[in-house]
Formats: C-alpha cells, structure tokens, sequence
C-alpha cells in the first residue's frame, strides 16, 4: 500500500507542478488535461490540468490537478490516494476498514 498526496487547485495546477518540480528536484511527465477528456467542462476549463504526477527516481510522489468547481479557495485542498499493488490487498484493506 502507498499512500500519495492529490493536490487540488482552482486553476493553478500547472503553476504548481512546476514550482514543486524544482523547487524539490522532481521531475514529471506531460501533464492531462480536461480537453482531451470526456469529462464536461467549460470552454475556459480545457486548459486546466485534469491530472498531473510528480515523480521521484520515476516514483509517483504527489499527484496534482485543478477542480471544476469554481469555490475552491486559492490554495485548494488535499485530497489522499491509496495506492495498492494488487486486488487481494485493496480487498484486505477495504474490509478492514470497513469495521
């Protein structure tokens, strides 16, 4: 199990993974973003990151995106991923949690 930082931003996405990148000696590969996704947005949106990863030693660190929704303070929010590397695991997890 990993557990990876999601930061949500309100438009400030790209800004950020740029900042953490060097400012922490991270690398990252070709940001996603909302217009080559299906998911709706406005037209001012397509640009926003959908998704980002920043990467340690090839590693995902933290991940990063901009929200759609537009009363997401400036700062945004976090947001945390578990990450599990096989079913069994996620299944063990779920159910114990679950109690």
């Amino acid at each position: 199990m990993i557990l990876h930082p999601y930061l949500i931003f309100n438009g400030e996405a790209e800004e950020a993974l740029h900042f953490y990148a060097e400012a922490l000696s991270l690398t990252f590969e070709t940001p996603k973003r909302y217009e080559d996704s299906p998911i709706p947005h406005k037209e001012h949106q397509k640009k926003m990151i959908v998704h980002a990863e920043l990467l340690r030693d090839g590693k995902t660190f933290a991940m990063l995106a901009d929200s759609l929704e537009e009363n997401v303070k400036s700062g945004g929010r976090v947001q945390l991923s578990i990450n599990f590397e096989d079913s069994k695991s996620f299944q063990s997890f779920f159910e114990n949690l679950s109690k």
